[in-house]
């Protein structure tokens, strides 16, 4: 598996005239993975619903969504939830590539549509959310995590939170999970083992971190570390003391051969 997926918008799977990029990042059960590029004065599909949970989280410029009833303005920095079932479009009003990944969870059946065009508006009672982070917070020398998408508002099947590691900081020593978990490098330079191999990720790259597949992150650089971390899906049970969502794991390498 190729554990790392850099955005490349030469390899856009969706490329219709005008600008508009769409990259299939990732596509598996627990959820899809989609980098997006929208031209300034372009948009997305028309107004359309999907059969699963989506989410925005908006890396260059500024969305202007049509969610249900409501018209908002998603900035830099913000994840904007949309739940399985309510219409929705976006544009790019602004003068600048306005570019966000995208979450859609769990994963859509290779024979269903991945959307399905509406002209309903939706209901006032079937609402996503709106949710701001502050990446702004440099010089502390604690693992920050910042939750913009999760189950408190509703979302059952996919969680996302911004991540800031200081310099020469680190994660949990090698472990497993039982969900699939991915990082997005924001900035600077994330280092991480998995399995028994060691990579340098920059900015623009996704991490794939299947379920039970053996793994570690640190920043062993002098400058701050960002990236979203998705959970797909985030666990029932709150991680604490009692209820671990990391379990610790060793591996060694023999070197033998076998036949």
């Amino acid at each position: 598996m190729d554990f790392i997926r850099a955005v490349d918008w030469d390899l856009a799977e969706v490329d219709p005239p005008g600008g508009y990029k769409g990259q299939y990042l990732y596509s598996g059960e627990s959820c899809f993975i989609i980098a997006t590029k929208v031209p300034p004065g372009s948009g997305g599909p028309t107004r359309h619903l999907h059969s699963s949970d989506q989410s925005y989280f908006v890396l260059e410029g500024e969305i202007t969504i049509s969610l249900g009833p409501d018209e908002l303005r998603v900035p830099t920095g913000s994840a904007i939830f949309i739940p399985a079932g309510l219409p929705h479009q976006n544009w790019n009003r602004g003068d600048v590539d306005e570019v966000h990944l995208e979450v859609i969870a769990p994963g859509i059946s290779p024979i269903e549509p991945i959307l399905q065009a509406t002209e309903e508006i939706g209901d006032a009672v079937h609402r996503g959310f709106l949710a701001a982070s502050d990446p702004i917070r440099r010089g502390g020398d604690e693992f920050l995590q910042d939750w913009v998408v999760d189950r408190a508002r509703g979302a059952d099947h996919a969680g996302i939170y911004f991540a800031e590691v200081p310099p020469h900081k680190a994660g949990p020593p090698l472990h497993v999970h039982e969900f699939d978990q991915f990082y997005f490098v924001l900035s600077g330079v994330l280092s991480v083992e998995i399995g028994l191999s060691r990579m340098d990720v920059g900015p623009n790259n996704l991490i794939v971190l299947p379920a039970q597949v053996p793994h570690r992150q640190w920043n062993e650089q002098d400058e701050v570390e960002h990236h979203l971390t998705i959970l797909a899906p985030e666990p029932l049970i709150p991680h604490s003391v009692e209820h671990p969502w990391d379990v610790a794991v060793a591996l060694s390498q023999t070197g033998e051969r076998i036949d």
